[in-house]
C-alpha cells in the first residue's frame, strides 16, 4: 500500500528563527500542500527501516549548525520521518498538546525528526501546508517516485491517537488513516470535513469539531468558538458577548447535569439560555440576556432539578425565567423587566426558592402555577400590567416580606389554590386590589401584611386592600390596611372566614361584606378587628343584645332581637348591616358617609327608626327581594348620591300611624320620613306630607 499525498511542489521554504525543535533547529521545506491538503490517497510501502538504529538521524553537531540555516524536508527524510507541529502562543488546546509531544520526541526521537512551527511568525509555512487550525500536525514519513507518504491531525489530539497512528505508518510504511477530506462536513467556523461539534464549554467557550472517519471512526480534528445554538456540555465563563441574528435567535442549551454556566457579566442578545430535559443540578449565573421573544423565556428549565439561577438581568423577553416541571430549584437575585409574560414562571414545579429576584415592569410579575410547596421571599414586584405576584392553581406556598406595588393587583390568589401563606408583604398603590384571593381554595392565610393607597376606577364591590371573593375560610390576621380609594377589606361571596387583628383605618370603606346567601355572611370576626380605631361587631347567631356604644362598624347575621343604637357609623359598606336576621331594631344612630347607610338581606320584621341616614355612595337604605314586613319611619334621608331609598321585598311599610309626638325635624307628629327631595303636598300644614314618596 503506497500513500501520496499531493506535496506537489516542495521548493525552499525558510522556517524562520522560531521554529523548534526536538532537538531544535530551524525548518525549511522545498515542497508545498496543495489546495486540497492532500485528498489523494494511494498505496505504496516503505522497506528497510531501522527502527532501532539512530545512525541514519541527524547528529547533535549537525543540528547545530543547521539551527542557524534552512532545513531541505527531502533531504531530512533521507535521515528519518519527520513530525511538524504547527501552533500558537493563544491557543488553549496547543498548550496541552505540547506535553504529548514532548512525550512523543522522548520516545521517538532517535527515529523521528520534530519541529514546532509558531503560526504567527511563520505565515508562509501556514499557507504553504493549508493550516487552518491549530494544533495542526504532520507526521511526514517518506518521499517517494508518488510523492509524501505522510498523515495530518487536525486539533487537539490524544497521545494514543498519536502512537497508533506513527506506529502504523511505521510498520507498513503507510499512512494509518485517511486524511480529512475537506469537501465533507458543513459546520461553520470548524475546520474543513466537520460532521459534528462536541464538548461545548470552557473559558473561553469553546467547542470540538469532530469527523466521522469512513474507517477509523469520530476523531477531532480542531475546534471553534461558541455560537449561540451549541450545546454546552462542560463548565463554562464566557468572555465575550453573544449576538443572534433577530429577535427569534437562538440559545446555549445545555445538557449536562453538574454544569456552571457564567457569563460573567457578559449579554446574550437576541437569544437565551435552556436548561435540557433531565439535566439536573445546573447553576446559570451573572448573565445579561435581552430581546429573545421566539423561546419560552429569556432562562427556560424543563424537567430539569435542583437548578440554580441567580443574579442575571433579563430584559425583553417572552418570559424572564421559566421553571416548568422542576422541583426543588433556586432563583436569587434575578432582575426581570419588559417581559411579554411572566418576569418569573414557576409552572408544575415544586419546592422552589424564589428569593430576592426583581420583576418590574413585565405583564405578569411572578406567577406559581399549578407548583406547590413554593417560597416567594423578598422579591419586588412593582409595576406591572397584571398581577405582581400571581398564584394560581397551586397550594401550600409561602408568599412571605415582598414588595407588590403599581400594580394592577399586587398579590393574587385566585383558581383554587388552597392553603397558601401570604404573610408580611407590602401592597401599595396597585391600581386594583393590594391583596386579592379569588376564587380559591380553603385554608389560605393573609396575616401580617401592609395594604395602603390601593385604588379602583370603576365603582364596584371588590376592590380594597385586601379582597377576599367567592372563597371559603380564608383568615386575615393582623393585617394594616389604610388609605384605599375603594374598601379597606372586601369580603365578597366568601364563606368561613376568620379575621382577627386587622387595622382599617382611612379607607374610603373601611369594612365591606357582602354575600348572596346566609353562609356567605358566615364568617369569625371579632373585635380585635378595629376601623378608625373603633371595634368591628360582627355577630352571628346571637340572640337579645345590644351593640356596644364604641362600635366602629356593625353585622349583625342570622340573629334575632339585636338592638343596634345611639351610634355614629361612617366609612363602611354599609353602615349596618342586617342579614337573615329578625326582630331587630336600629335606632336613633347617625349613618353617612357609608356606600349604603343601612343594608337589610334576608331580613323580615325589623324596625329601623329615628335615623340620620345621609350622604351615603348609594342608597341611604336597601332592603333586598328576601327582606319582608319590615317597618322603617321617623328616619332623616338628606343626600344620598343614588336614592334615599330602595325596597325589593315585599309588605315592608314606610310610615307609622300618625301619632302627636315629635318627629326627627321637630315637627308635631310622628308619620313616615323625611326626604329632603320630598316634591308632595301638605294641604293640612301637619308637617306630614298628603302623598306617597316614591321607593324605588
Amino acid at each position: 500500500m503506497k500513500v501520496r499525498t499531493v506535496f506537489t511542489k516542495l521548493g525552499k521554504v525558510i522556517v524562520l528563527a522560531l521554529i523548534i525543535l526536538s532537538i531544535v533547529s530551524p525548518l525549511g521545506v522545498n515542497a508545498s500542500v496543495a489546495g486540497d491538503s492532500g485528498n489523494d490517497i494511494y498505496t505504496g510501502n516503505i522497506a528497510g527501516m531501522n527502527l532501532t538504529d539512530p545512525g541514519s538521524m541527524p547528529t547533535p553537531e549537525t543540528q547545530a549548525k543547521e539551527s542557524s540555516n534552512e532545513l531541505d524536508i527531502d533531504a531530512t527524510l533521507q535521515d528519518g520521518p519527520v513530525f511538524l507541529s504547527f501552533f500558537s502562543e493563544s491557543c488553549h488546546f496547543c498548550t496541552n498538546q505540547k506535553p504529548i509531544i514532548e512525550e512523543l520526541r522522548e520516545e521517538y526521537g532517535n527515529v523521528i525528526f520534530f519541529a514546532n512551527i509558531d503560526t504567527q511568525e511563520n505565515p508562509m509555512m501556514v499557507e504553504e501546508f493549508g493550516v487552518e487550525t491549530v494544533p495542526t500536525m504532520f507526521f511526514i514519513l517518506k518521499k517517494d517516485s508518488d510523492g509524501y507518504v505522510y498523515n495530518r491531525f487536525e486539533g487537539f489530539t490524544s497521545k494514543s491517537e498519536l502512537d497508533n497512528a506513527i506506529n502504523g505508518m511505521l510498520a507498513t510504511g503507510t499512512s494509518a488513516a485517511m486524511p480529512i477530506p475537506s469537501s465533507n462536513g458543513t459546520v461553520e467556523g470548524c475546520p474543513a470535513g466537520t460532521d459534528q461539534v462536541r464538548n461545548c464549554g470552557g473559558s473561553p467557550c469553546e467547542c470540538e469539531c469532530w469527523y466521522d472517519h469512513p474507517d477509523t471512526g469520530w476523531q477531532q480534528i480542531g475546534t471553534r468558538d461558541c455560537v449561540l445554538g451549541d450545546e454546552i456540555e462542560r463548565d463554562t465563563t464566557l468572555t465575550q458577548n453573544y449576538y443572534g441574528t433577530d429577535e427569534f435567535g437562538d440559545v446555549f442549551e445545555i445538557i449536562t447535569s453538574g454544569v456552571t454556566f457564567d457569563c460573567a457579566g457578559h449579554t446574550i442578545y437576541q437569544g437565551g439560555i435552556k436548561i435540557g430535559y433531565n439535566e439536573d443540578g445546573v447553576t446559570i449565573k451573572n448573565c445579561n440576556i435581552d430581546n429573545y421573544t421566539a423561546g419560552y423565556g429569556g432562562i427556560y428549565l424543563w424537567h430539569s432539578n435542583n437548578a440554580t439561577i441567580e443574579n442575571n438581568t433579563i430584559t425583553g423577553c417572552t418570559k424572564g425565567i421559566y421553571v416548568s416541571h422542576s422541583d426543588d430549584c433556586t432563583l436569587s437575585g434575578n432582575t426581570t423587566n419588559s417581559s411579554e409574560f411572566h418576569g418569573i414562571d414557576i409552572s408544575d414545579s415544586n419546592n422552589t426558592q424564589v428569593t430576592g429576584n426583581t420583576c418590574d415592569s413585565n405583564t405578569w410579575g411572578i406567577g406559581l402555577d399549578g407548583s406547590s410547596n413554593n417560597t416567594v421571599t423578598g422579591n419586588t414586584a412593582n409595576s406591572n400590567e397584571h398581577y405582581g405576584i400571581e398564584v394560581d392553581e397551586s397550594h401550600n406556598n409561602s408568599i412571605n416580606n415582598n414588595t407588590a406595588s403599581l400594580n394592577s393587583d399586587g398579590i393574587a390568589i385566585v383558581d383554587e389554590s388552597s392553603g397558601n401563606t401570604v404573610n408580611g408583604n407590602t401592597t401599595n398603590s396597585n391600581g386594583g386590589d393590594g391583596i386579592t384571593v379569588s376564587e380559591a381554595g380553603p385554608n389560605n392565610v393573609i396575616q401580617d401584611n401592609i395594604a395602603n393607597s390601593n385604588n379602583y376606577t370603576e365603582n364596584v364591590i371588590g376592590s380594597a386592600g385586601i379582597h377576599v371573593w367567592d372563597t371559603p375560610q380564608a383568615t386575615l390576621q393582623d393585617n394594616s390596611v389604610s388609605d384605599n380609594e375603594e374598601n379597606g377589606i372586601s369580603l365578597s361571596n366568601a364563606s368561613g372566614c376568620t379575621l382577627t387583628g386587622n387595622t382599617m383605618s382611612e379607607n374610603t370603606y373601611n369594612f365591606a361584606v357582602k354575600g348572596n346567601d346566609a353562609a356567605q355572611y358566615t364568617h369569625n370576626i371579632d373585635t380585635t378587628n378595629t376601623v378608625n380605631g373603633k371595634p368591628v361587631y360582627y355577630w352571628v347567631g346571637q340572640t337579645g343584645q345590644q351593640i356596644p356604644a364604641d362600635a366602629g362598624y356593625v353585622g349583625v347575621i342570622s340573629s334575632t332581637n339585636i338592638t343596634v343604637k345611639d351610634l355614629t357609623l361612617t366609612n363602611n359598606r354599609p353602615g349596618v348591616l342586617l342579614a337573615y336576621s329578625t326582630d331587630c331594631t336600629v335606632e336613633n344612630n347617625r349613618l353617612n358617609n357609608n356606600y349604603y347607610g343601612i343594608y337589610l338581606q334576608g331580613a323580615d320584621g325589623n324596625t329601623v327608626k329615628d335615623n340620620v341616614v345621609a350622604e351615603n355612595q348609594s342608597n341611604g337604605i336597601w332592603l333586598d327581594s328576601q327582606s319582608d314586613n319590615n317597618t322603617v319611619y321617623n328616619n332623616f334621608f338628606r343626600e344620598h348620591e343614588w336614592n334615599h331609598a330602595r325596597d325589593d321585598g315585599s309588605n315592608n311599610s314606610w310610615n307609622t300611624a300618625k301619632t302627636e309626638e315629635t318627629n326627627i325635624v321637630s315637627g308635631p307628629y310622628l308619620g313616615g320620613n323625611y326626604w329632603d327631595d320630598y316634591q308632595g303636598l301638605d294641604a293640612d300644614g301637619d308637617r306630614i306630607g298628603d302623598t306617597p314618596y316614591t321607593i324605588l
